[in-house]
């Protein structure tokens, strides 16, 4: 009797802790920059104006990400935009991310020998 192998398709990566395995998430630096100006304009809308994106799509953003993560980031009802001390945590090593891209001292920009 022939036996035929197991049709090989693998089930996509968990994306909560809770299924008991590693999971998958990517925070992109643009991302962080939509935290940034959120936090630095205190609003949503404020915010997509300087992003030139419409504030639909940053709030849309936001959820996905408050999701994906578990986490609130910014408090609810608050104005100005209050970021919660897990946004204040990401933005703190983010906004060192935003700032080795943008500056020469950036290891991976110099030349190499020095």
């Amino acid at each position: 009797m022939q036996t035929h192998p197991e049709p090989s398709h693998k089930p996509p990566p968990p994306t909560h802790p809770e299924d008991g395995e590693l999971f998958s998430l990517r925070i992109t630096l643009h991302t962080i920059e939509l935290l940034d100006a959120v936090a630095r304009h205190g609003s949503v809308a404020a915010a997509a104006n300087t992003l030139s994106m419409p504030p639909s799509s940053l709030s849309t953003a936001l959820q996905t990400l408050e999701a994906r993560l578990g986490l609130t980031l910014f408090y609810p009802d608050s104005a100005p935009a209050q970021p919660t001390p897990a946004c204040k945590a990401l933005l703190d090593e983010g906004r060192l991310l935003l700032q080795a891209r943008t500056t020469d001292c950036n290891p991976a920009r110099q030349p190499p020998g020095l």
